[in-house]
């Protein structure tokens, strides 16, 4: 993620359809699968959407990690924690990540910051109060949301 895509390491690294499973059940599972891989890269976009601002873009690139522990929930959940440090050490946090194994390794299914809401219970609030109407499905929701929150970033 230093190199600056974003959006391709979301895919990479988190198992995006177990967390919008987890996030939403049957609001995302009913889509037709055309729908929910469009779900996925909307998501994908609104975890990139903040990068849109090259101030932040910046500081994560100086990112370090440090202090990793692991914690064995079971076969294939593992909570991960771990310290960042970025921007010559003016910034710090605590980073906390669910890990499940799939078919392709250990991938995300949820992460939260310091002592924040989960990313799960975050996007779960912030598409259920933009849901006005039938037309507002899950994939149409997480693009609006991800196009607001990368003009806001980008300062526009």
């Amino acid at each position: 993620m230093k190199t600056g895509d974003v959006k391709r390491a979301v895919l990479e690294l988190w198992n995006v359809d177990a967390m919008l499973t987890g996030s939403f059940g049957l609001l995302y599972l009913d889509l037709p699968e055309a729908e929910r891989a469009r779900a996925q890269r909307a998501f994908a976009d609104f975890i990139a959407a903040p990068f849109a601002s090259p101030k932040l873009t910046e500081m994560f690139k100086t990112l370090e990690v440090s202090d990793a522990t692991t914690t064995v929930l079971d076969a294939s959940t593992v909570a991960v924690r771990l310290q960042i440090a970025g921007d010559g050490g003016r910034f710090h946090a605590q980073n906390e990540m669910l890990l499940q194994k799939s078919e392709s390794g250990w991938r995300i299914v949820d992460q939260r910051q310091g002592d924040q809401m989960s990313m799960r219970a975050a996007l779960v609030m912030t598409c259920v109060a933009e849901m006005h109407t039938a037309a507002d499905t899950l994939p149409v929701v997480l693009e609006r949301v991800a196009a607001q929150v990368q003009r806001q970033s980008a300062g526009r």
